[in-house]
């Protein structure tokens, strides 16, 4: 399943969005198959212990690929 909120709604339960910054690298063979991706997450929060962003990254970024040659830092 998938939830998907509007802006609208997402300032409304959150009261903002969130300072996010990821760099990445990948790498893809000749028949554009990901052979590996490196990336780094950051998110700023602020005072804010509702949830922490990086581990929720991590946990999505993979959708539906094989990561076992992935790395993230988040």
């Amino acid at each position: 399943a998938r939830f998907v909120m509007s802006i609208e709604s997402n300032m409304q339960a959150m009261g903002k969005r969130y300072d996010t910054r990821q760099e990445y690298e990948v790498g893809v063979d000749d028949d554009g198959r990901i052979q590996y991706l490196n990336a780094n997450y950051w998110s700023n929060a602020g005072c804010n212990f509702n949830e922490f962003h990086a581990p929720l990254v991590a946990l999505h970024i993979n959708s539906c690929y094989d990561y076992s040659t992935w790395a993230y830092k988040g």
